[in-house]
């Protein structure tokens, strides 16, 4: 299973090298990608296509990909933690507070001027935007997961609602920060929707792609402790709190986890909804070990993002529909479908 989400990952990779304003032939894409990691491969590809693939695409292309993987693994240990599948990084009101603590540090430092990510200041700005992102995050998630826990079970409609809630404010808050930030106001509602539905074409540029990739490795290895408790915690929490598992510990630190994960995905990307809904669901097919899920919903998440961004890029005529848009259109129908399935489930 592994495997084959990773080539289909690879796949889909090239795709998104191949789509765009410029039509730049698969294999080309392909074999200058090859010719770039340094294999001897004679590429067909022109000079300017391989500009175009190496240079513009290349660095969108991994964001996407890392930050897709960031969100499944956020999705996947939520869930987890707060025992239900509807939770993602959206649903517990974790990307708007990561989305407030991007805005926030954008206003106070100035920058929030249209650029979205001014690479004047380099590795310094984006690392403060992270760190605020996810403290923020954290904050919302952590006053939806106390509002709406009652007993044992945080059950689908309190925290959709809780979510919802956060979700409004929150966002409306960061809306207007970025706004006020702005110059113009068609520059400003094209700052807004670029960070409520992700603004790849703005945010590729470096050091994005490689902070994201950096910021995920850690969050991965800090992941490696909450293997065994997430897998005991599938029993129910009584059950794991006999196995030795501090639930109420656990829980935090996964939501902590989530949150730098979300912080560093949204402070590179954007708000992008339901990649951490579907990624984990995609890959139940290999058991309920999370030392199995997590890699192969990571690998599926980098596969939503990175397609839902190419796809995006081919729908529209002029300019590209935001990844987010795409995202969307796909993940909401699913949501009402668990939803309706867990409401079901209580009401028996």
């Amino acid at each position: 299973m592994l495997l084959l989400v990773f080539a289909a990952l690879l796949l889909v990779m090239v795709w998104g090298l191949s789509v765009g304003a410029v039509e730049v032939p698969f294999l080309h894409a392909w074999t200058a990608l090859l010719a770039h990691l340094g294999l001897p491969v004679a590429s067909p590809a022109t000079a300017s296509e391989a500009r175009i693939v190496l240079g513009l695409r290349l660095p969108r292309v991994l964001l996407a990909a890392w930050a897709g993987a960031a969100l499944a693994l956020a999705g996947l240990v939520l869930q987890g933690a707060l025992r239900t599948r509807l939770a993602e990084p959206v649903t517990t009101g974790t990307a708007a507070g990561a989305l407030l603590g991007s805005a926030l540090t954008l206003f106070l430092v100035g920058q929030a001027d249209g650029r979205l990510l001014d690479v004047r200041p380099g590795l310094g700005l984006l690392v403060v935007r992270m760190t605020m992102a996810a403290v923020f995050a954290f904050l919302a998630s952590a006053l939806v997961v106390s509002l709406v826990r009652s007993g044992p079970r945080i059950l689908a409609g309190p925290l959709l609602l809780g979510g919802l809630g956060v979700n409004a404010v929150v966002g409306a808050a960061a809306a207007i920060l970025l706004f006020v930030g702005s110059v113009g106001a068609q520059t400003a509602a094209t700052v807004v929707i670029a960070w409520t539905f992700g603004g790849l074409l703005a945010m590729a540029a470096a050091p994005a792609p490689a902070l994201m990739f950096g910021a995920l490795l850690v969050a991965l290895v800090a992941s490696v402790p909450l293997v065994r408790p997430l897998d005991l915690m599938l029993l129910g929490e009584e059950e794991a709190a006999a196995g030795g598992v501090a639930v109420g510990r656990v829980r935090w630190s996964a939501v902590g986890l989530a949150s730098f994960l979300t912080g560093a995905a949204v402070a590179t990307v954007g708000v992008i909804a339901f990649v951490g809904l579907l990624a984990p669901r995609l890959v139940a097919v290999v058991g309920p070990s999370h030392a199995r899920r997590m890699p192969v919903a990571m690998g599926a998440g980098a596969f939503l993002l990175v397609a839902a961004d190419a796809l995006g890029r081919t729908i529209a005529d002029a300019g590209e529909l935001p990844a987010g848009v795409v995202m969307a259109l796909v993940g909401a129908p699913v949501l009402l479908l668990f939803l309706h399935g867990d409401l079901r489930e209580a009401s028996s």
